[in-house]
């Protein structure tokens, strides 16, 4: 997340679409098949999160429950503040 927030350009939006989240509406199965893949399932709150964590304004979240996947949306401040540190 920081990686690309360092080389967007002042101003620009990343855009990140997950059809397996935690708590959508395919979690019951993709959910035992994301563990034993060894992967993480974010929950919506932890998309935005992840969004503000790394610097990253207006971050929004759409979520499609009747089709099952979230889409979670971010802008890098106009004016460059330097690196973020954590």
């Amino acid at each position: 997340m920081r990686e690309i927030l360092r080389v967007l350009k002042p101003g620009g939006r990343f855009m990140v679409v997950a059809e397996s989240y935690r708590g959508g509406r395919h979690d019951w199965l993709l959910g035992p098949v994301m563990r034993l893949l060894g992967s993480q399932r974010l929950s919506v709150d932890d998309h935005r999160g992840l969004f503000h964590k790394a610097g990253y304004t207006e971050a929004e979240i759409f979520e499609e429950l009747g089709k099952g996947w979230l889409c979670a949306t971010g802008r890098k401040p106009a004016v460059d503040c330097g690196p973020i540190t954590a």
